[in-house]
């Protein structure tokens, strides 16, 4: 869920009756996509970087989940994954993409998009990026 809310609402009357609501609000879309990634990574490290594809319509979707690892200076793509799956109704599955952390990068990026035919008229796309600091420097050392 992108949010969730609650309301309470309380009344009362001259005479001292009272009555009370309760409501719970929940927003989200029909199809989402979570990253889960590590907060940092060191020169050469490996890690595996997530995703937790989100399904919550009434009925299976035919899903299509692409996660990229990018060199965000130049956009240039250094890891990609695709993966074409049903995912049952009100369900949810991970994919995820083995990396090494570049040694010659400071920051690598990350996208994870996802596409379902959500509706007969309508193809949803959704999608999350970010970056993620690898701890290279470039060193001058003296002779």
């Amino acid at each position: 869920a992108i949010g969730s809310w609650a309301f309470r609402a309380a009344a009362w009357t001259e005479d001292c009756r009272a009555a009370e609501m309760l409501a719970n609000l929940v927003a989200s879309k029909p199809v989402m996509v979570q990253p889960s990634v590590p907060r940092f990574l060191r020169q050469g490290d490996k890690a595996r970087v997530l995703a937790t594809v989100i399904n919550n319509t009434d009925s299976a979707q035919l899903i299509t989940t692409r996660i990229e690892i990018f060199d965000p200076s130049t956009g240039a793509v250094i890891a990609e994954y695709d993966d074409r799956s049903t995912l049952a109704a009100n369900a949810q599955d991970t994919v995820g993409i083995d990396i090494t952390a570049p040694v010659d990068l400071s920051m690598i990026g990350y996208r994870v998009e996802l596409d379902s035919r959500v509706c007969r008229w309508r193809t949803g796309s959704y999608s999350h990026s970010g970056s993620l600091d690898t701890g290279y420097r470039q060193r001058t050392f003296l002779p």
